[in-house]
């Protein structure tokens, strides 16, 4: 809209018969409205095995200057195992976004979803997986090997033993 005088008109009506309706006129001057400036773009991230249909960037979580990234229908490295999951971690160093880590669950299995939901606290990411299969339950250290109860969902936690070369386990 352009900058000027605008004049709107508001009527109320009148439940009595015997009266009119209440008319206000109301003038003004108008402007146009500010243009949102979006800022500079710091970073344009995307995975490194990026392919159709993964929805990178389906999930995200930040902590001070780490980004986590959640890919859940990624199909794997080799895009083998269909919607399997992944997660890129990000750690902002200067200016500049660097790729920490490439996760995925260690018993990675179709259409388990790993990453659709990501959280990080600190040194410690936890990432949801909705179709995970294994049937093992309550709290484990130990990969479970089976698949033989669909879609009981896991959450996977993992924590940073340090800023080395290794990573994130």
């Amino acid at each position: 809209a352009m900058a000027g005088p605008r004049t709107a008109t508001v009527t109320f009506p009148n439940n009595d018969s015997d009266e009119s309706p209440f008319n206000f006129s109301i003038r003004g001057t108008g402007q146009a409205p500010p243009v949102i400036s979006t800022g500079l773009l710091q970073a344009y991230l995307k995975g490194d095995t990026a392919a159709a249909n993964d929805r990178f960037g389906d999930a995200l979580a930040i902590s001070d200057n780490t980004l986590v990234v959640g890919v859940p229908t990624d199909d794997g490295a080799d895009n083998t195992i269909p919607n399997s999951g992944s997660v890129y971690v990000y750690e902002l160093q200067g200016s500049n976004w660097i790729r920490q880590a490439h996760l995925t669950a260690p018993n990675a299995g179709a259409d388990n979803f790993f990453g659709i939901a990501v959280d990080i606290s600190g040194d410690t990411l936890v990432v949801g997986s909705p179709g995970e299969a294994s049937a093992l339950s309550g709290v484990s250290v130990t990969t479970p090997t089976d698949a033989t109860s669909p879609n009981t969902g896991a959450a996977y936690v993992f924590g940073e033993l340090s800023r080395c070369a290794a990573g994130w386990r």
